[in-house]
């Protein structure tokens, strides 16, 4: 795995684990890899990461996506991800952070 981009449309697959917030946790806007591993097979590859927004005045319930995209050797493609879908907060929450995990990335692949 050469590097790994994240963006805030970056979905990733596998794992996916909401985080609570207080009222006085007001986090900031933000997606990162949180942790890569990588290995020559394909069971060795994994990325984490997270994805946080704090709350908007003109929302009750903020959403987040991620989409994943793969470029071997030319253009960007897009990843199938199983159970691919908008995460939403609870109504009224100061903010919205969730992590995600993306196991069996190809090798050679950079992804975005």
């Amino acid at each position: 795995m050469r590097r790994i981009v994240l963006t805030l449309s970056t979905l990733l697959a596998s794992v996916l684990v909401p985080t609570g917030l207080a009222a006085a946790d007001t986090p900031a806007l933000s997606a990162r890899l949180v942790d890569c591993q990588t290995g020559p097979g394909a069971d060795e590859r994994a990325a984490d990461f997270r994805a946080a927004m704090p709350a908007s005045d003109d929302a009750s319930v903020l959403s987040l996506r991620f989409t994943l995209e793969q470029r071997r050797d030319g253009a960007w493609e897009g990843v199938s991800v199983p159970g691919a879908r908008w995460e939403r907060s609870k109504p009224g929450a100061a903010g919205f952070v969730f992590e995600k995990r993306v196991e069996r990335l190809a090798a050679g692949a950079t992804y975005r």
